[in-house]
C-alpha cells in the first residue's frame, strides 16, 4: 500500500480535516504523528469512531491513553498509542522528587493549554504527595506575544521556586522577557 502524508499546519480544523480525508478517501490503515496536544486531543474522536490505529509521535496530552476525570479535554482510546511522552511522565516525578527533597513552595508558570495545564496539574500533585504545595500561578494564552505582564507578575510574588512550562516561540517569549524585566 502507499505512503499518504498530509499537513496539518499545526492548526486543529485542519488537522480534522486531513484526519478524515485520511479515513474516508485514502482508507488508510494506520496514522502516525501530530506534534501539538490541542491537534492530537482534535482529531481524536474520529481516529476513534472509526477504530484507526494512531500512534502519537509527539502530542503530549495525558488524555488519549490515560484515564481522566469526565473525559475532559478528550477521553482515553484503545486504538491510541504513544511513541513519545505524555505531561504525567515527565511532570509528576519532577515534583515528586522536589517535595521529597524538601522544596516544598512553588509558584506555577505554564502556557495555557491543554499540555501546559496538564504539566502543571501533573507537577503540582508529585507535589503533594510529599507535602508541597503551590502558592500562585499565571497561564498565558498559548498565542500570547507580550509576556511583560506576566513575567512581572512572577517576579513580584513572593514564592522563591517556579515550576514553569512553555515551549517554542513561547519559551523564547517568555526567557526575553525575563532578561528585559
Amino acid at each position: 500500500a502507499p505512503l499518504v502524508h498530509g499537513d496539518d499546519a499545526t492548526v486543529r480544523a485542519t488537522g480534522v480535516q486531513v484526519t478524515q480525508k485520511f479515513i474516508d478517501q485514502d482508507q488508510v490503515d494506520g496514522m502516525t504523528g501530530v506534534v501539538p496536544t490541542p491537534l492530537a486531543y482534535g482529531i481524536r474522536n474520529a481516529v476513534h469512531a472509526a477504530k484507526l490505529i494512531f500512534i502519537d509521535t509527539n502530542a503530549g496530552g495525558n488524555a488519549l491513553t490515560r484515564d481522566t476525570t469526565n473525559c475532559t479535554p478528550s477521553c482515553k482510546s484503545p486504538y491510541i498509542f504513544r511513541s513519545s511522552f505524555s505531561s504525567y511522565q515527565i511532570s509528576y516525578p519532577i515534583g515528586e522528587y522536589l517535595s521529597a527533597k524538601g522544596t516544598k513552595e512553588f509558584f506555577l508558570a505554564y502556557a495555557n493549554y491543554g499540555f501546559g495545564t496538564e504539566s502543571a496539574a501533573d507537577f503540582t500533585t508529585g507535589l503533594k504527595k510529599n507535602g508541597g504545595s503551590t502558592t500562585g500561578n499565571v497561564a498565558p494564552p498559548l498565542a500570547n506575544a507580550d509576556f511583560a505582564p506576566f513575567v512581572t507578575q512572577i517576579k513580584n510574588q513572593p514564592t522563591t521556586n517556579v515550576y514553569s512550562f512553555f515551549s517554542g516561540a513561547a519559551a523564547i517569549g517568555l526567557i526575553k522577557s525575563w532578561n528585559s524585566l
